[in-house]
């Protein structure tokens, strides 16, 4: 697999583990320094904390993600992205936005070091 295929996956797996709620393998998508910016600007760092914003999350309730096309550039052990991405939150309502991405490869494959989500 390349390096680009991996950190496609690794995006795709986001959306996968948040909308099944499976709140530790959403959490092992992260660096241990990760910091996940949600819309608005509230911040999101450590593992623990990420575990406990997926455990706290409502059903999904029909709510899902969709990530779209994505331009992704490798410089060695790092990596940027900007990911286009639908979804349908669990009241039903339907929306569009971007995540800007730093990754970091590691021993166990490319981690998310950075992600900030933006809405259109």
């Amino acid at each position: 697999m390349t390096d680009e295929q991996a950190i496609r996956e690794l995006q795709l797996d986001y959306a996968r583990h948040f909308d099944a709620r499976d709140a530790q393998a959403f959490a092992d998508l992260y660096t241990d320094d990760a910091v996940l910016v949600q819309i608005g600007g509230k911040e999101i760092r450590t593992r623990e904390k990420f575990v406990k914003s997926v455990v706290n999350m409502p059903p999904p309730n029909g709510g899902y993600h969709k990530v779209l096309e994505t331009d992704t550039k490798i410089y060695g052990d790092e990596a940027s992205a900007s990911v286009r991405f639908q979804a349908r939150t669990t009241s039903g309502q339907d929306v569009t936005g971007q995540y800007e991405d730093s990754y970091r490869r590691t021993p166990e494959g490319w981690r998310i070091t950075r992600r900030a989500v933006f809405l259109d």
